[in-house]
């Protein structure tokens, strides 16, 4: 997705071979006042609205590259904001005339969110999400102990908590069983299956809070 931002070249984000050397937003030398503009021509694109900066690591050697190589901008400034769909890397400069975004990048190996530590593999893989569905198909049925269980069932669906969104259905500040949901919490759903003894089986539907690193804060029941 490009919010009409021009999309990187994905060659951008493989040039590097040895171990990037990864520094805050804070200490890459944004120029304030750049900073400060960058931030307002981006407001004034309404591209990503309402504007959320995120605080970030990005890649030293890349930096420099944008500023330094020929027909690249000494004020380039880098900023990261967070939408309903994703974070991106936000990068502006005045190559193209006026100065303001002109180039956008999901998270890659040039940079990344500053996140807690956090459960590995990553639920962004096909083992960490198995290990966090199995996890909380296990907490539901230990919680709920009843007799007569048949099965029980996923959709596999596991998301980080990202946003405060209101366009999300998973936000900051919402409470999942009494306990409010923050920001890389982790949460997916399950449901379990037990005999009655008759045609249909009962089904319980539950959601499981989980910490960055898969502990169980919370479980709710339908």
């Amino acid at each position: 997705m490009s919010h009409g931002l021009t999309p990187i070249l994905v060659a951008l984000a493989t040039m590097a071979c040895v171990k990037a050397e990864m520094v805050r937003n804070d200490r890459i030398g944004n120029d304030p006042a750049m900073e400060k503009l960058c931030i307002e021509r981006l407001e004034e694109s309404k591209q990503f609205s309402p504007l959320k900066l995120i605080p970030f690591e990005i890649d030293k050697d890349y930096v420099s590259r944008v500023r330094t190589s020929q027909g690249g901008d000494p004020k380039a400034t880098f900023i990261a904001v967070e939408t309903v769909v994703g974070s991106y890397l936000i990068e502006c400069s005045g190559v193209g005339g006026r100065y303001g975004p002109g180039i956008s990048q999901p998270e890659n190996n040039l940079w990344h969110l500053i996140r807690p530590p956090q459960f590995q593999p990553s639920i962004n893989t096909s083992a960490g999400i198995a290990i966090a569905v199995n996890r909380c198909l296990d907490a539901g049925v230990r919680k709920l102990n009843r007799p007569d269980l048949d099965h029980t069932s996923s959709y596999r669906i596991v998301t980080e908590v990202l946003s405060d969104s209101k366009g999300v259905r998973y936000r900051t500040g919402m409470l999942i069983g009494n306990v409010t949901v923050e920001r890389f919490d982790v949460v997916t759903t399950g449901s379990a299956f037990y005999k009655t003894g008759k045609p249909d089986m009962d089904m319980v539907e539950f959601t499981c809070l989980f910490s960055p690193m898969l502990e169980v804060k919370a479980l709710e029941f339908k």
